[in-house]
């Protein structure tokens, strides 16, 4: 499959990012990650304009190496560069660097469409155990200031397997992390997760489908204003 791709690529010029009327509108890349094409995914994924959330599925689905996940995380963050303000609507004159994904790896898994809450989960032990990156990684601060633990707590309440699960993961790995604000927020981990779950209660959307149930959001609450009080102990 690799060479006729490579000859329509190269010498035919064909458009990577054309959608499929046949197949839900994927990409050559989509369908590459549902019929697991290691190679064919290693060459598509920098030259796709528009990763799209099925690649992603079937990338954790077929069980494709970590090389390649991380490929397709770099490049769709990595080609996201607007930063939004703080309603996450406007796009501001501000962009991430071109290179975001590699400088702050536990940032960019929040900002991609993962298929599952294990997803995430997966991508955070990788990313602590197998490439060798510590819990000072999740204390590492992005261009604006903000922690990992930030990014997630600020796409939660639109992201259902950004669940309570995945964010204790994080402030467990690193439970200095509670004692910082977001400064684009202002906002202390512990009253984010406060105000995502206000943010579910006033919308549309059933407590069933809602990011985890109100128990573990309460427990989240707490454990992380626990971890704040410590850190401020410890000042």
């Amino acid at each position: 499959h690799e060479e006729l791709v490579y000859y329509l690529v190269k010498e035919c010029g064909v458009d990577v990012g054309a959608r499929s009327k046949l197949e839900k509108g994927w990409t050559p890349l989509t369908l590459a990650c549902r019929w697991r094409h290691v190679a064919v995914i290693r060459y598509l994924a920098p030259k796709t304009p528009s990763i799209d959330e099925a690649a992603f599925r079937f990338a954790f689905l077929r069980s494709i190496p970590w090389e390649l996940k991380l490929l397709l995380i770099s490049c769709y963050v990595n080609r996201s560069t607007i930063i939004h303000n703080k309603n996450n609507t406007t796009p501001s004159q501000r962009r991430r660097p071109t290179n975001y994904a590699e400088l702050y790896p536990f940032h960019a898994i929040f900002l991609c469409p993962l298929p599952s809450e294990s997803a995430y989960v997966e991508c955070i032990d990788h990313l602590v155990t197998t490439t060798g990156a510590s819990s000072s990684a999740l204390s590492t601060m992005d261009e604006q200031g903000r922690l990992p633990l930030h990014v997630a707590l600020s796409v939660a309440s639109h992201n259902k397997f950004v669940s309570p699960s995945v964010l204790l993961k994080l402030a467990r790995t690193e439970p200095r992390a509670a004692g910082l604000r977001d400064p684009t927020t202002g906002l202390y981990p512990f009253q984010a997760a406060a105000s995502t779950v206000v943010v579910a209660e006033s919308s549309c959307v059933s407590s069933a489908e809602r990011n985890g149930d109100d128990n573990k959001w309460a427990d989240l609450v707490y454990q992380l204003s626990r971890n704040y009080g410590l850190v401020e102990h410890c000042r």
